[in-house]
């Protein structure tokens, strides 16, 4: 459980320092039809630990990284 604990708090300074983006931890929601996802990465370590990270995020929320990620305003196209 530290290990989760650690990858969640390192993800969250990512977001915040380079995205500009706060999330705060919890459990999911139950939906009885959940978002689809948009996008996926999957981030393998190995070391003294072993493991893999799986992110989900919604179109919308990849859409909103990037937006932060490249510094673009609301109103600034995001594709052409």
């Amino acid at each position: 459980m530290e290990l989760q604990s650690s990858l969640i708090t390192a993800f969250e300074e990512i977001l915040d320092k380079m995205a500009f983006m706060v999330f705060e931890a919890g459990s999911a929601p139950k939906l009885e039809h959940p978002a689809p996802y948009g996008y996926t990465s999957r981030i393998a370590f190995k070391g003294s630990i072993v493991g893999t990270l799986n992110l989900y995020f919604t179109r919308a929320t990849a859409e909103a990284i990037a937006r932060n990620l490249m510094g673009l305003r609301d109103g600034d196209e995001l594709f052409k």
